[in-house]
């Protein structure tokens, strides 16, 4: 179906919008900067310039539209809460949420059949150890303040011809983003720890469910009302912190107590302290299923058993894949798509062309220093994938993996990195 998409360009919108475009639905994304979206979003899509805290939706945007998916608003997190900033998180959901249901309700009746809308589970307030389902009543606090009103601006839509849904999500797990961009440095360098007593609750969830979870609701005709995005084991923080610590195998001998986060950072403390113990019943009773039910399933998927750093990049390439494919794996236009500044050079390869067990050799420069790299083709999968394996260089270790899939008229490639840096170190 054709999809309306805000909020593109944030950390769940790039991947969400991927999926949508992998599963064959095309996307028409609301954005405050075209050319900025074109360059960061990894999936073709129509894209209308409008800041929905200031203009109207574009009518052109919403032509041939069946459903909504909308996900703008000020990040959570960005600032410390002064009134104004308090404020603008208020008002940037409130105003765009309004403006989205107004115009819906103006549409051909019929046209729209699906609005789905981003909410968080802020709405229930910092609540002990409560269990907290999709039927518990709100809370108390600025958090639980703000997406009540979000989600009640949303009233418009609940047009009987509409099936609307909120989804109230939980923290979010994954890479480039969300709470573990903020949170993982701190614990490479060793200085991590419980907050508070560690034993308020967090109900998380890995960005590939938070993702399956909004398809699901989309396609899922059943599925209305607020939807509970959250993994089905909660975690008090105390645990939280071990299970991290394990994994990147680092201590977390540092807890922050709760005076001192209360005066580092005022009410938002409340984000790091508060207690939510919340199970997604909707979502499972219409038969979703978690890739990654328990922390340690997440954590290991995201970070690797060893802790190894893990490198993520997509690019959606308007050609198809046996076109990119035999682009990407000829040897010598693996030279001129590397920045100039690398000064990558192939100094020779064991066959004629890349294959499995191909040793390619090849120099570079890091950080101006002359580097002499061997790798090692380990898997060779033609159209599909294929992974190259360092032998010699300057890495404890290196797997670089390419994907690469059909999405819409192109291709979607896919890099996925795990490598060590020298010595032990940490990149931070």
């Amino acid at each position: 179906m054709k999809i309306l998409l805000t909020g593109a360009t944030g950390f769940v919108g790039k991947e969400l919008g991927k999926a949508l475009a992998l599963r064959g639905h095309s996307l028409n994304v609301i954005t405050r900067d075209v050319q900025k979206a074109k360059s960061l979003l990894p999936f073709p899509a129509e894209y209308f310039e409008c800041d929905l805290n200031k203009d109207d939706l574009p009518q052109e945007s919403l032509q041939g539209v069946e459903a909504v998916i909308h996900l703008a608003g000020e990040p959570i997190a960005a600032k410390r809460w002064s009134s104004s900033q308090k404020k603008k998180i208020l008002e940037s959901r409130i105003f765009s949420t309004k403006k989205i249901a107004q115009v819906i309700a103006h549409q051909k009746p019929g046209q729209i059949k699906t609005v789905l809308y981003a909410s968080a589970i802020g709405f229930y307030g910092s609540r002990g150890d409560e269990r907290l389902t999709e039927s518990s009543a709100a809370g108390s606090g600025f958090l639980s303040d703000v997406c009540q009103q979000w989600e009640s601006a949303g009233v418009l839509l609940s047009l009987p011809q509409i099936r609307s849904v909120h989804v109230r999500i939980g923290i979010v797990l994954g890479h480039g983003g969300g709470m573990m961009e903020k949170v993982l440095p701190i614990f490479k360098l060793g200085a991590g720890g419980r907050l508070g007593d560690g034993k308020q609750w967090m109900s998380w969830i890995h960005i590939d469910d938070l993702v399956g979870i909004f398809v699901s609701s989309l396609e899922n005709e059943k599925v209305s009302g607020p939807v509970n995005a959250t993994a089905p084991k909660p975690v008090m923080n105390g645990d939280f912190t071990k299970i991290l610590s394990k994994t990147i195998h680092r201590p977390a001998l540092f807890p922050a107590p709760s005076m001192a986060l209360k005066l580092a950072l005022g009410e938002m403390s409340e984000l790091m302290l508060g207690s939510q113990k919340v199970y997604p019943e909707k979502i499972q009773t219409e038969g979703f299923t978690f890739k990654f039910p328990s922390l340690e399933s997440a954590v290991k998927n995201l970070y690797g058993d060893l802790g190894d750093e893990v490198f993520i990049e997509y690019q959606w390439v308007p050609k198809k894949v046996s076109e990119v494919f035999s682009f990407f794996s000829d040897a010598k236009n693996l030279q001129e798509i590397t920045p100039p500044w690398l000064h990558f050079k192939i100094k020779g390869m064991t066959t004629d062309k890349i294959q499995k067990d191909t040793e390619l050799n090849y120099q570079l420069k890091i950080r101006g220093l002359p580097v002499k790299w061997t790798t090692l083709i380990t898997q060779w999968m033609p159209n599909k994938s294929f992974q190259d394996v360092q032998l010699k260089g300057p890495y404890a270790k290196w797997h670089h993996t390419h994907t690469f899939e059909p999405m819409g008229d192109g291709t979607l490639v896919t890099d996925r990195v795990e490598y060590k840096v020298p010595m032990g170190f940490w990149e931070v």
